[in-house]
């Protein structure tokens, strides 16, 4: 979906205006106004399917037809490989090597391709004066399809936790 593309860029740039209040461990995007008055969840988490499964969907064909899968997906992990970004065992927390990603990515079950759901944590601000709203990614998990040997769709699997603020 184009929205949900240029959605993401503008919050990877609004990444950039924002500082953690550590007393608070909140976020406050300066640049736009915003403090801790204008936050209406902290933290709000959801997932989006950025791939259509089920070919006969026109539904999800509609919404996900301007998503550019690959390129979001190929620029996560390019910014774990380059340390850019911090990935995370889901399941313990753990932060991963290089080496993790890499022994995740030789795993015959694993797929970039299968990736079809990002869970979002975020906080979400709202300026009633100025009817502004803004969404500020702290973490993406990405999930991908598990599949039997006869092609069976048997449900989804996360594969990383990466935060977006680098010091998680």
């Amino acid at each position: 979906m184009r929205t949900a593309s240029v959605i993401f860029i503008v919050l990877m740039i609004f990444a950039g205006c924002t500082k953690v209040v550590k007393e608070t461990n909140r976020v406050i995007v300066s640049d736009l106004a915003y403090d801790l008055e204008h936050i209406i969840a902290d933290t709000i988490i959801y997932s989006v399917e950025i791939t259509n499964t089920d070919p006969m969907d026109e539904w999800a064909e509609y919404r996900l037809r301007n998503v550019q899968h690959q390129k979001l997906i190929n620029s996560i992990f390019e910014n774990v490989y380059t340390g850019k970004t911090i990935a995370f065992d889901y399941f313990t927390e753990q932060q991963l090597t290089i080496s993790d990603v890499e022994a995740l990515e030789k795993d015959a079950e694993f797929s970039r391709e299968n990736i079809e759901e990002i869970q979002f944590e975020e906080i979400w601000l709202f300026d009633e004066n100025n009817q502004t709203f803004h969404k500020q990614v702290l973490s993406m998990v990405l999930a991908y399809g598990i599949y039997s040997d006869e092609g069976t769709y048997l449900g989804r699997k996360p594969a990383f936790r990466v935060s977006v603020n680098k010091k998680d």
